[in-house]
């Protein structure tokens, strides 16, 4: 086994990390990657393959804490060789994937899994319910549209009846020609409201 101060990674490839609090994500980036062998043990990855065009690549990397390598898993993939690592000490994120404080040019943070450190591994987490149409809640009286109130606005002024609002054939209804009214009014309201803050529009009949 390799002294610490002989501890240094190298790679002939990129490979891509995100942390997590129990595990590590990460992953080789070797395209179409074939005669794959790796080993991972406790405090380091080793790593070797052939790309799609035939030329071999290796990599030995020394990582910043021991993980476990029975829980720990590798898959491969058509764009790479994913690893997920069982931190031996689950706790705050590594502030760094390998042993060694120097820049290693291949490694590479992997955004497309990052999450900050307060965030939940549930990828549902962080939308809050569709927190960004908060402004719908409670639309009971039309009174979760949040900074939008119907006192003093000029119905008169909100264009057109759409087609086959207020024919009314039965002239002797007045409550019927005034739930026409109202339908409109908040037809209106609502198309109005949705104009200005999401691409749809909700129809009240």
């Amino acid at each position: 086994m390799a002294t610490v101060d002989e501890q240094i990674s190298s790679s002939t490839f990129s490979w891509e990390w995100a942390p997590r609090n129990d595990k590590i994500l990460l992953t080789a980036r070797i395209f179409d990657a074939k005669d794959i062998e790796h080993k991972i043990e406790s405090n380091s990855i080793t790593f070797s393959a052939t790309d799609g065009d035939g030329k071999s690549h290796n990599s030995t990397l020394y990582l910043f804490e021991d993980v476990v390598p029975e829980t720990s898993s590798a898959t491969r993939q058509s764009r790479g060789f994913d690893f997920v690592l069982t931190r031996k000490d689950v706790g705050n994120y590594w502030v760094r994937l390998l042993k060694h404080k120097q820049k290693a040019h291949f490694v590479k943070t992997d955004f497309s899994k990052w999450k900050d450190e307060d965030e939940s591994d549930n990828d549902m987490d962080g939308m809050g319910g569709m927190g960004g149409m908060g402004g719908m809640g409670g639309m009971g009286g039309m009174g979760g549209m949040g900074g939008m109130g119907m006192d003093g606005m000029d119905f008169g002024n909100l264009g057109d009846l759409p087609d086959g609002m207020g024919d009314d054939d039965d002239d002797d209804s007045d409550d019927g020609g005034l739930y026409t009214i109202l339908s409109f009014n908040i037809y209106n309201v609502i198309r109005l409201w949705a104009n200005d803050c999401i691409d749809f529009t909700v129809i009240v009949i």
